[in-house]
């Protein structure tokens, strides 16, 4: 079962973080439709990481 996230039923919204500094992969979900919504530190075994939430909407983005 190879169902993309446009696919996913009951789904409203989807989010993904990505490491500040990465344009490579912030880019590629903003391609996806993904908008920046915020800037935050994370805490990864102990690495302080710079980090941003992005955010895609569902249920505007669906073909009815």
């Amino acid at each position: 079962m190879n169902e993309g996230i446009n696919n996913a039923r009951n789904v409203s919204q989807v989010f993904v973080n990505v490491e500040k500094g990465n344009e490579t992969g912030v880019n590629f979900y903003k391609a996806k439709g993904f908008k920046k919504l915020s800037d935050f530190e994370d805490d990864l075994e102990g690495h302080i990481t710079s980090m941003i939430r992005l955010v895609k909407d569902q249920l505007n983005d669906r073909e009815i």
